[in-house]
């Protein structure tokens, strides 16, 4: 097709593939927006450990390196959010920030099978080494 003129060739079934396999990995991403290869904007459900706590407590920037552009319920999210806006478990936050820093936040599957440390049992098969195929 590109031989023909076309700009881009797009595979359903390839971008769907993707698309599942990062939502198993990653249950709490909704939306990702690619800004180019190394960065992303997310919209993610809040996840449990930050329910409660205000934005400013959270500090992501600092600890995650990501900046929230939005906060609120589906539907009616409020841009540039105050410092002092306490989260709850049905809003959304749409965050900004390296991909490697949004997988670092809660909720993300594939950080935590990438991160845990390896154990070996008697008897037990060594599990694949899934950072490899990443």
């Amino acid at each position: 097709l590109e031989r023909v003129g076309a700009d881009r060739v797009v595979f359903p079934s390839k971008m769907q593939g993707q698309r599942l396999g990062m939502e198993l990995v990653r249950p709490n991403l909704l939306e990702q927006l690619r800004l180019d290869d190394r960065n992303s904007i997310e919209e993610i459900k809040v996840p449990g450990a930050f329910v409660g706590q205000s934005l400013r407590d959270l500090n992501l920037r600092k600890h995650y390196k990501v900046s929230v552009l939005a906060v609120g319920p589906k539907g009616q999210l409020q841009v540039n959010p105050q410092a002092s806006h306490l989260l709850e478990a049905d809003e959304l936050l749409v965050v900004m920030g390296s991909n490697e820093a949004l997988r670092s936040l809660p909720g993300c599957l594939l950080a935590r099978l990438l991160l845990q440390p390896k154990h070996s049992w008697p008897g037990v098969p060594e599990a694949p080494d899934f950072a490899s195929g990443f």
